[in-house]
Parts: structure tokens; sequence; C-alpha cells
């Protein structure tokens, strides 16, 4: 089983390929692992001379079309008998397309654990692969797709992701590093060494613009058996700190109070996600008190209008109790409006953006809805024929915003640009106050900053001097934004801002900005494909 080169020191280790390949060992299978990542260019081939293989996995997101499609060409070009297996979201959201560029021997579409069992045993035994449900694969010119196969009920079953057969403690070496975030409180010398941790699969929730890889049944593990993987991470690899990724983690009183019980022995900071109307003040103070510093939040619009037609079953007042609670609780909020919903409208963009004004000193982002492959939004554009080149939306899926509203092409532009515009207005409005600063070592510097939320002083705080840096007051846990301007220009940051900010708002200067970005954009967009 090989995780794919992702071209880059700092990587995010994918945990569906360490579940596959623990459950295929545990089913007795002979599993191999290889993390491209930890090695030259060229491992996987010496591996594939060192010692003979009947089948090659990898797999990963639908960005991950080119890395694993290098992955796919060497293992054809060492030997073509070798069976190929292709799994992950990019297997599962649009397997016909896939199937036809990448060309592998079988997908795996769906939960990968018993599926990838299975087929490695009808290869095995040479048994017919239309009894092996959940896969797809090419019969007379034509992709054949088996019924889905059933899902695990009882997650508590599964053993561990294959956290050494990957090497994850050279994985931690790699990602841990300084903390800039949160030196006002842990001081700056501290390293972080965080593992992702998934105590359940899918989400009750069904928005349009999420793709659900299982088929859209939530399922828990229990907690019991969260803290025990947590206990191991801790004493195996000296984790330090714990992001729980489940898309709503909170889900009702008990069980996160189990949770916390169970976490706070351990001493361990920790962070989460959750739906703003799973949380209260109680809740909220229960985390925070058993180490929960972070919690990110799905917010997306604050139009009744633009929320129903997501399907998001949330409402503004919802947020916005979220929101001042997470505040009472002392704990540090992300979260992040997109506009460009089918539903969305001038008017509708004008209600989130005077909605997201009432938190304007937060540190929140602002972009525009995405595609997924899998979605009805990536359907209704292909359907359509908005999408005419989809490997380069797959190479390149920032290239461009797609028009997915009523709203013609010019006024989706004027949309476009408002909502950059209101960005940058938030950055200037959500960045700390810089009292002095001086350079520590390359790259580094000290600053002290008063925290533009409660105005406390937060001396002596490690900042890196390049891309934007956020750094959390250690008073009230909010969020301070500092970029390179901060550094490079000290007090005139704020007057270059302002002037910016003017220009960018004036009829000309918007439209400079808007075409020098799509410029820019497709600029990327053309040199990832070679075109120049």
């Amino acid at each position: 089983m090989v995780v794919p080169d992702y071209g880059t020191r700092k990587y995010f280790m994918p945990v569906g390929i360490m579940y596959v390949s623990a459950y295929l060992k545990q089913q007795k299978h002979d599993v191999i692992c290889l993390n491209q990542n930890h090695y030259p260019a060229g491992r996987l081939k010496e591996l594939l001379q060192e010692m003979p293989f009947d089948v090659v996995a990898t797999g990963g997101l639908f960005v991950d079309i080119v890395i694993c499609q290098n992955v796919i060409r060497t293992v054809r070009e060492y030997d073509p008998n070798i069976k190929v297996i292709l799994g992950g979201a990019i297997a599962s959201a649009d397997p016909e397309f896939i199937m036809g560029e990448l060309k592998p021997d079988f997908l795996v579409i769906g939960e990968g654990e018993r599926t990838a069992d299975l087929l490695l045993k009808a290869l095995e035994n040479r048994t017919s692969l239309r009894q092996v449900n959940g896969i797809g694969f090419i019969e007379e010119g034509k992709l054949v797709k088996t019924p889905p196969t059933s899902l695990i009920k009882d997650l508590d079953t599964l053993p561990l992701p294959d956290y050494e057969g990957f090497e994850y403690n050279d994985y931690l070496d790699r990602v841990s590093s300084r903390n800039p975030q949160l030196c006002s409180i842990r001081g700056n010398d501290h390293m972080v060494r965080m593992a992702p941790v998934f105590s359940s699969r899918d989400c009750v929730a069904k928005c349009t613009f999420c793709y659900r890889l299982m088929g859209g049944k939530y399922r828990l593990r229990s907690i019991r058996n969260v803290i025990r993987e947590i206990h191991y991470l801790v004493d195996r690899y000296k984790v330090n700190e714990i992001s729980v990724l489940d898309e709503m983690f909170v889900t009702g009183k008990d069980r996160i109070q189990e949770f916390c019980e169970a976490i706070k022995p351990l001493g361990i900071p920790w962070q989460c996600q959750s739906r703003v109307t799973a949380v209260n003040d109680e809740i909220l103070i229960m985390m925070k008190e058993s180490g929960c510093y972070f919690i990110s939040y799905g917010f997306e619009s604050g139009s009744p209008t633009v929320l129903k037609s997501m399907r998001k079953g949330v409402s503004p007042e919802s947020m916005e109790r979220a929101i001042r609670s997470t505040q009472k609780a002392r704990m540090a909020i992300q979260g992040n409006f997109i506009f460009g919903d089918p539903a969305e409208t001038m008017a509708t963009a004008r209600e989130t953006i005077q909605f997201s004004r009432k938190f304007e000193r937060l540190f929140l982002g602002y972009g525009f809805i995405f595609p997924y492959p899998g979605t009805e939004l990536y359907s209704r554009l292909v359907l359509q024929g908005k999408m005419p080149d989809r490997r380069l939306f797959y190479e390149c899926p920032g290239h461009k915003f797609y028009n997915m509203t009523n709203l013609s092409d010019i006024d989706f532009q004027v949309l476009v640009m408002k909502v950059r515009v209101e960005q940058f207005r938030r950055n200037l409005l959500s960045s700390g106050k810089i009292l002095s600063l001086k350079k520590k070592e390359k790259g580094w510097y000290l600053i002290d900053f008063r925290c533009h939320h409660c105005g406390g002083d937060n001396p002596g705080c490690l900042m890196e001097s390049s891309g934007k840096n956020i750094i959390i007051c250690k008073y009230c846990y909010q969020r301070n934004g500092f970029d390179r301007a901060d550094i490079r220009f000290g007090d005139a940051r704020a007057f270059i801002k302002k002037i910016l900010f003017f220009y960018v708002m004036s009829i000309p200067g918007s439209l400079f900005f808007f075409k020098a970005r799509c410029y820019l954009r497709n600029m990327k967009a053309w040199l990832k494909k070679g075109c120049v």
C-alpha cells in the first residue's frame, strides 16, 4: 500500500489508507506499506524490484490526481501484470472519469476496509469479481460498478490505524514545529506533535456542497475506544495535542461529557469541529475545562434562504448564540462564510455580509462554494456543460470560481469582487496591534502585541516573517491576525493598508484587483499544466 508523494515536507497523513492497511493485516493479508514522502524519488520502483508483488494499492482526494497517476505509471512501467487498486474519495466521487483518466485495474468505491479485503480474496481465489460489492472495473470496454458494500456498523471492531506501517513517528518528526498561534499561551519553544483522530464516520447533515464518501450513514465509535487510541498515540508517539476531525464531534451532552471526563486527566490540549446547533454555555465550558481551546464551525451563510438551499439545518440566530457562548467559554473560533450557492443573489450576499459584521473583529474567512466531485453541485455543472475541462478542474481546482447562481457572469464577477473586498476589510479589523518587534533568528521575530478583542497585552510572542500569522490572545483566547506588512512596515502598516483598502473600494481599483487575481489564477493553472 502506497501513500503518494505530496511533494512537501509538511503534509497531512491520510488516515483512511492506514485504516485499510490495519484491517487487511488483521485479515491475514501480506501487506507492505510505503510512505513515499519519507524516501527519495524512485523508492517505489526499488521496492518493486526487491520483492514480488501481486497488487499495489493507493488512493487520495480528488486533488491528488497527478500524484496517484505517478504511482500507477511507475507500477505499469515496471510490471504491467501487477494489479493496481485505487481507493479514497478520488475513486468514489466520479468513478467513470477517474477510471478513464488513470486506468487502474480496480476502484474501491466507498468505505474501503471490507471491500479491499473481499477484492483481494477474490483475486487470490480467482472467483467472480461481480460478487465483490463496492468496486469498479473494466469489462468489455465498459465500467462495471458493483452494488455498494455494506457499511461497518460497529466501528469499535476495527483495529487502530496502521501507524507503524506508514512510519508515523517519522511523520510527526517532519511536521512537528513551533506553533506561533499558541506561543502566548504555551511559550515560544513548545513543539506541537498533533495527531488527528476520528470518533465517527460520515455526518447527520446532508449539505449540498459536501461529498459523502460512505453513503451518508452516521456511525459512532465508543468514547472508550477513542480514548484508547489517544492513549496509544501519547504513549507510543509522544503526541501532545489532538485534533478530532469529525465534521460534527459534538453530538449530545452525554457523549461529550464522557469524552471530556476521559481526556481531562491526560492534560492534553485538543480541538474539534461542531455544528452551531449542538453547543451551549454548559457544553462549551465543560469542553474548555477538559483542554479544548479551539472549535471550528461551518457558518457558510448569514441568509436563511441560502442556508435552506444548502440544507444546512441551522439559522443565523443559532450561529450567533454559538459564537457568543464560545467567546464566553474563552475558546478560539474558526469559521468561514461561503458565497455562490445556486440560491445566492446580491441581496442574500448582503445579508451574509451584514450578519458577519456583527462579529467583525473575529478572524473569519470568506470564500466561494466549491463543486466537489460527487456533490449535487458538481453533477449539475457537468450536466450543464459548465465544466468543459474536468482534468484541469482536478489538477487546478482553484483556477476559477464557478458561477452556479442565476446571476449573470458580470454580476457574479461583481459579487466575487465584493467578497474579496469584505475579506480585506475583515483582515484589517482582526489584526492585533504590534507594540514592539525584534528579530530573533532567521525567519522568526519576537513581538509584543495588543489583542484587538480584549485589549490585553501579550509580550514576547514568536512570529514567522512570511505568510499570514495568527496568534491567540492568552487572556480571551481569540485570534489576532498579522501579515507580512506587519513585519516589514511596522507601525506604518495600518496607514498602508488603509490606503490599499480605499483604493480597492474604488471602482477602478476593484476592477484592477479582480482582473489581476484572475490573471494570477490562470497563470498558476497554465504553469501546472505546462502550457507556458
